[in-house]
């Protein structure tokens, strides 16, 4: 069970990224934030939350893995 939920939550994020590299409106995946960042005017910070969901993506394909190997 918690290998499925690693890997949904990595697909949403990663879903959340590509849509905000395809629309130029990045939102960092965050706990009580609603922040968005806009590739032309606020580039820092549209780079910034991107990498935060790719090594969040990461994160959790991690978890999934790790915790499929644990069973």
């Amino acid at each position: 069970m918690l290998p499925v939920l690693f890997t949904a939550m990595a697909a949403y994020v990663a879903w959340v990224t590509i849509n905000g590299f395809r629309s130029g409106a990045m939102e960092p995946i965050t706990k009580g934030l609603n922040l968005s960042a806009e590739r032309k005017a606020q580039p820092v910070w549209f780079w910034t939350a991107a990498i935060w969901n790719v090594l969040l993506v990461r994160l959790c394909l991690w978890g999934a893995v790790g915790s499929a190997a644990n069973r």
